[in-house]
């Protein structure tokens, strides 16, 4: 008991009290603002959304926003795989196209498809098409179980679960799939008014964060890596 009354009466946890104060102040006056700014950008996209579905969605990105700490080891929401809707509609690494009824990612990297003098690094674009996977999740048509099946795929691209494969989650804005890493599609770069044309590749649909596009090449670069490796008995 003296230990708890010489905490509560140290200089430390009062300034502790005071500091909660204050942000508790900040966050009753700033958190309508940011809470509605999120609703306004993204207003089309949550018409029509379930509340749970919306409820989750909002509080994985508040808490994203405002202490990612709390995030780390979770297992991942689908809907942290990927930014959308997309504002920035220029190509880069990780952009899901949609084109004659198909979906492919770039995998390119960003510094291969910046423009320099209008001319770019390379002559094409590396894409690896992502094949509906309706037949990996589909147990017995129960919602709450092909939820989990759909978790689980995404999460196993943590430990390269299948070495040729890369999942992507199913979410309300895109049907999900998976790639194959030994297939790798190649189309033509065309530069027009100083940018690159996309009209030969695709309308981009959404794209893929950073830490997921990142293991994402991880594991096709672990994939082509394995060929030439000596198997060497140590025996």
């Amino acid at each position: 008991m003296r230990t708890i009354n010489e905490v509560l009466e140290s200089q430390e946890y009062k300034i502790k009290k005071e500091i909660e104060a204050e942000i508790d102040v900040s966050l009753k006056k700033n958190f309508r603002e940011y809470f509605w700014d999120i609703i306004h950008n993204y207003w089309g996209d949550f018409k029509g959304l379930e509340a749970k579905s919306l409820k989750n969605i909002l509080f994985r990105k508040i808490l994203k926003d405002l202490h990612p700490k709390y995030l780390e080891g979770d297992k991942v929401n689908p809907i942290e795989f990927y930014e959308y809707p997309v504002h920035n509609l220029e190509i880069s690494s990780g952009a899901i196209f949609s084109k004659d009824g198909l979906f492919y990612v770039c995998i390119n990297n960003d510094c291969d498809l910046t423009l320099h003098n209008g001319v770019c690094k390379i002559l094409k674009i590396n894409l690896l098409e992502i094949k509906d996977f309706s037949h990996l999740i589909q147990t017995s048509g129960n919602a709450e179980e092909n939820k989990k099946a759909n978790f689980e795929l995404l999460n196993n691209n943590k430990l390269g679960h299948r070495e040729k494969d890369f999942f992507f989650p199913r979410t309300y804005f895109f049907r999900g799939g998976y790639v194959n890493f030994g297939d790798v599609i190649s189309k033509e770069i065309i530069i027009e008014e100083q940018k690159i044309n996309l009209d030969n590749i695709g309308v981009i649909v959404a794209k893929m964060h950073a830490p997921f596009f990142h293991r994402l090449i991880s594991n096709f670069s672990r994939y082509y890596n394995r060929f030439g490796t000596p198997n060497i008995d140590v025996s």
